[in-house]
């Protein structure tokens, strides 16, 4: 599958610590997009969905957003599987980053 070679094309130069990373981030988006079973709700193999996956998690940090998309650009034009969705409509929908919060960067301050 091209998500296949595609997954072992970005982790072929990547040391043991980034696979271990990866396989890690992974696991704790899907848990918890979808909870501890998430396995029967979605498919946890298809990389390119993290993107999806992390916009369906409300506190998803939005530099972990953006790494995911410079990964996988094309995750942009395609459907969640679960949601049926893009996701920018996930984005709307789903994610509720409170940048005034979360933000430590921010130069905004809380009213």
């Amino acid at each position: 599958k091209e998500e296949d070679v595609k997954k072992e094309v970005f982790l072929s130069g990547a040391s043991e610590q980034c696979r271990e990373w990866w396989t890690i981030l992974r696991f704790l988006l899907f848990y918890s997009a979808y909870g501890k079973n998430f396995s029967k709700k979605a498919n946890p193999v298809m990389d390119m969905h993290l993107v999806h996956v992390a916009l369906a998690v409300p506190a998803t940090q939005p530099s972990l957003i953006q790494l995911l998309l410079v990964i996988f650009p094309e995750a942009r034009a395609e459907l969640c599987p679960t949601f049926k969705a893009l996701p920018i409509h996930l984005a709307c929908t789903r994610w509720r980053y409170d940048v005034l919060r979360n933000d430590k960067d921010s130069s905004m301050e809380i009213a």
